[in-house]
């Protein structure tokens, strides 16, 4: 994602994937927690990483999707309120990570 398309933003629903990611875009590209970070807001205020929305305007974006550090009915919702609004084009997996490219529908 971080070579190949810098263009779209990429969407997290866990930390885990949220920190490494954004780090290594060296903020050449948009990334979004769309879940509630559990880390104290003392951190989040040194680190950032608090939950945002998405700009459903966007044409298209990725979303990099795991069950790990996140608390199941707010990831859920998150990716509710996601697929209502786009459609997967292509997904990979490793281990229990999936990263998909999704379009508006």
């Amino acid at each position: 994602i971080v070579n190949q398309d810098k263009t779209s933003p990429v969407v997290h629903t866990s930390l885990v994937t949220y920190y490494s990611l954004n780090y290594y875009a060296q903020e050449n590209q948009k990334h979004i927690l769309i879940t509630q970070n559990p880390l104290s807001m003392e951190t989040l205020r040194f680190i950032g990483g608090q939950k945002q929305g998405v700009n459903t305007n966007t044409p298209q974006l990725w979303l990099v999707d795991t069950e790990k550090w996140t608390e199941a009915e707010d990831r859920e919702n998150a990716l509710k309120i996601i697929f209502d609004r786009y459609s997967v084009e292509k997904t990979y997996k490793a281990d229990r990570i999936s990263v998909s490219l999704l379009k508006q529908k």
